[in-house]
């Protein structure tokens, strides 16, 4: 049985993270949720995702800040991230 992929959805609007769960969870994705990119961090060490979507721009540590430290960390760095914006 092939393992499901683990996504961490990291955006600080709550509308969005429910409608990117909703439909993420019924593709059949393990999804793991941050508000921020502090968050975000914390569940990366709690159990490494596959793919990070994470918002462009966020209070604390913004995608860009968060890509470069999931990028050089080394049990991290092959973690795909994909960032976005709503504006």
């Amino acid at each position: 049985m092939e393992q499901r992929k683990r996504v961490l959805l990291v955006d600080d609007e709550a509308d969005l993270l429910s409608a990117f769960e909703f439909r993420l969870e019924a593709l059949g994705y393990d999804l793991a949720v941050a508000r921020n990119g502090a968050e975000a961090l914390e569940q990366m060490n709690k159990h490494r995702a596959d793919v990070v979507l994470a918002d462009f721009m966020m209070p604390e540590i913004n995608g860009i800040e968060l890509t470069r430290i999931i990028k050089s960390h080394p049990l991290w760095f092959e973690t795909q991230v994909v960032l976005f914006s709503c504006n």
